[in-house]
């Protein structure tokens, strides 16, 4: 029985729910082949949407399961070429790649499955946006994609992480998405959490000091555990961005210009944001972060919200086992 995914003209963090409640990527009787139709005239994918579905794509194919594309033609697709989402998916063009004349402001997809291919990664990162003359901004990209993608790393139980990353300049922000096709968030945190719901789930690994992990210095994640999401998720708030993240059937997203920014609240659901629980479920996890390039504070900033993270809950004395969180 075949399967169709279709891909609208635009894949955004500010309008996603309708695409991730329209198609089934994981559907409950496995298809014998998938068709996924590309826009006819303009396709515009945000980089958590190119990750998701290198992550998809990679997880039918080792299964087995053949892809064909359908529509997969002009300018948008030679951006999504150049981006490496083509590496995972079939796709044979008449003609050839396209570089444009800048070396390009993005970091193409990269699977990652170990701690090391992560730290060789984030060496080439800052070079490729070509950031190198904004080291605060930098420094704060380079630590949202070691944390989310150590996240993955940590609790996907052996699926690989998914990464890419866009600069867009004239808006003045960096893009950055990470996916799997791991386990999900509810069966990594039922080690530590009774979750009764993909719901419950998300809202607890987006608080501080919640993490899954089997043991400590798994992936050599000995500092900052329970660290990654929150972190993000704090960045884009004082970066006046979007931050979301999907698993299973819920999908949670801060909402930008949020009011009151250099205060973090340990509880998402104080934040102004959107939280949809009836979504087609995805196998394993989707985080997408904006960060704003701007005139900000970015050493004050992580301050702000390494004591945020490193303050005890209201009531409640600071654990000396506990250590604090650190941004280097």
């Amino acid at each position: 029985m075949p399967s169709r995914i279709v891909l609208p003209n635009k894949i955004t963090v500010h309008a996603f729910k309708d695409f991730l409640s329209q198609n089934a990527f994981f559907p409950t009787d496995t298809p014998d082949h998938f068709t996924l139709e590309f826009h006819e005239r303009f396709n515009h994918l945000e980089p958590f949407a190119v990750a998701m579905l290198a992550a998809w794509a990679s997880y039918w194919v080792s299964r087995g399961i053949p892809i064909t594309c359908e529509n997969a033609t002009g300018r948008s697709v030679n951006y999504l070429r150049r981006m490496g989402l083509f590496n995972h998916l079939p796709l044979e063009t008449p003609w050839p790649l396209q570089q444009h004349e800048e070396a390009g402001r993005f970091i193409p997809l990269k699977a990652i499955n170990t701690q090391q291919e992560l730290t060789a990664f984030l060496v080439d990162v800052i070079p490729l946006l070509h950031m190198s003359d904004a080291p605060d901004q930098a420094r704060a990209i380079r630590h949202s994609l070691n944390e989310i993608t150590r996240n993955v790393l940590e609790h996907a139980r052996g699926a690989p992480a998914f990464v890419c990353a866009q600069y867009y300049k004239k808006a003045g922000r960096v893009s950055i998405g990470v996916a799997d096709c791991g386990c999900g968030i509810k069966e990594s945190l039922s080690n530590n959490c009774n979750l009764s719901s993909d719901r419950e789930a998300v809202i607890a690994a987006l608080k501080p000091h919640v993490t899954g992990a089997r043991y400590i210095g798994m992936y050599g994640a000995t500092e900052n555990a329970g660290a990654g999401l929150f972190y993000t998720r704090s960045l884009a708030k004082i970066s006046g961005e979007y931050f979301a993240i999907v698993s299973g059937n819920t999908a949670y997203r801060l909402r930008r210009r949020q009011p009151e920014s250099l205060f973090f609240y340990g509880d998402p659901t104080h934040e102004r944001h959107d939280l949809w629980d009836s979504l087609l479920p995805w196998k394993g996890t989707i985080v997408a972060i904006d960060i704003g390039i701007r005139e900000f504070d970015y050493t004050r900033a992580m301050d702000l919200i390494g004591q945020a993270f490193n303050a005890p809950p209201a009531g409640r004395a600071q654990s000396r086992k506990r250590p604090a969180i650190k941004f280097t």
